[in-house]
């Protein structure tokens, strides 16, 4: 028949799957190396994905919504995501445990719709603009066009 445990996985990978297999619950205490990552006011930017140093997050969009997903097997846990994103929209809560790859390999951490700038093209949340109207500019775009000859350092960042 089949092999459904994958002779190549990481061994977390194939604990995971040997338990999907013979269909039992694994400890509940065996945590992985990989953080617990938790979404929350993402602006589709992709600096995390391009930081992730095991490509372990996605960021994809379809049909105008934006979809954040972690790769619980290829994350190595170096928290770099977390650290580089410049909302402050990534953090940890914990480690992943054993029984959360027994469920899936692949989480969503958040989705939300999104449009497209119309002066770059970048997708960014959807949103009102301060006269109430939808929002047609990307944030980068918006504080350029406020003020074209000022800097701008995200959120969190201090020149020291």
């Amino acid at each position: 028949g089949e092999i459904m445990v994958d002779p190549n996985a990481p061994t977390m990978i194939r604990l995971a799957q040997a338990h999907q297999v013979l269909g039992t619950e694994p400890d509940a205490r065996i945590e992985l190396d990989a953080p617990r990552l938790m979404a929350s006011g993402c602006q589709a930017c992709g600096v995390c994905t391009q930081m992730c140093p095991s490509s372990a997050l996605e960021l994809r969009v379809a049909d105008s919504v934006a979809h954040l997903s972690q790769n619980l097997s290829a994350c190595s846990g170096e928290n770099s995501c977390v650290a580089s994103c410049p909302y402050g929209a990534l953090s940890s809560s914990g480690q992943l445990r054993l029984a959360d790859l027994v469920d899936r390999d692949v989480r969503e951490l958040t989705s939300f719709p999104v449009s497209q700038c119309r002066r770059c093209g970048a997708d960014f949340p959807d949103g009102e603009g301060e006269d109430g109207g939808a929002k047609t500019l990307c944030p980068t775009c918006e504080r350029t066009t406020a003020d074209p000859f000022s800097s701008w350092l995200p959120p969190g960042f201090t020149l020291d």
